[in-house]
């Protein structure tokens, strides 16, 4: 109702506003002086009205740039996969530590994978990978401990989401077990079944290339 009562006010004002410019114009061709003043009045009245009819979504768009966004809850999610293999953890680290591994042990989306030039071995490392979709990014080794355990972080391209996995490799009797987890945090729900169907396939190829290794005898050790 209040609204409604403005919108009428506001018509109102309008047409006595139009009516004054048309009185003016009239006057002045009469040659009447009073006519500039009346035709004045008017166009400043609408003038002035127009400005004040902007003033609240001026207002607005204020309020909104100057309000600040409280962050999101952070989501994480983690996954893990495992596979044990008939071979000692060092045949296992020569095949997933160098970064060309993502060729062979990815899901065949990686067509280039190189170390970056410049950065150390171990800790500190960067490996860069380029995607059939032109997709570039890159991780970091943010620790490691050779023929045992590595962690690394992808550090490009920037985003709201951080994702960092673990590798661990285990002694058992028969080899090892190799296990990959990986935990992705972001400010919004992570579906974990690709990263998931993702760690169980590398493991499948991997296991897929020690198979072309001859497996370790039992008195190699003597």
């Amino acid at each position: 109702m209040k609204n409604l009562l403005h919108a009428l006010l506001g018509i109102l004002l309008v047409a006595v506003l139009l009516l004054l410019g048309v009185f003016g114009v009239m006057r002045m061709r009469a040659d009447d002086p009073s006519g500039v003043v009346a035709l004045a009045t008017g166009c400043a009245g609408l003038l002035a009205f127009l400005v004040y009819l902007g003033l609240p979504e001026s207002e607005a768009r204020a309020r909104r740039r100057l309000t600040v966004r409280e962050p999101l809850p952070e989501q994480t999610s983690s996954t893990t996969v495992s596979a044990e293999y008939p071979y000692p953890p060092s045949a296992v680290w020569a095949l997933i530590r160098p970064a060309e591994a993502a060729l062979y042990f990815g899901d065949g989306d990686v067509i280039e994978a190189s170390k970056v030039p410049g950065t150390p071995d171990g800790p500190g490392e960067q490996q860069r990978f380029v995607y059939r979709n032109g997709f570039v990014s890159v991780i970091e080794v943010v620790s490691e401990i050779p023929e045992h355990s590595a962690v690394t972080q992808r550090i490009e391209p920037p985003g709201d989401a951080s994702f960092r996995t673990t590798y661990l490799l285990e002694p058992t009797a028969g080899g090892c077990r190799f296990t990959m987890e990986t935990v992705v945090k972001a400010p919004f729900a992570v579906n974990p079944g690709p990263v998931q169907e993702f760690g169980a396939s590398f493991l499948v190829r991997v296991g897929e290339a020690l198979g072309t290794i001859e497996p370790p005898r039992a008195d190699a050790d003597v």
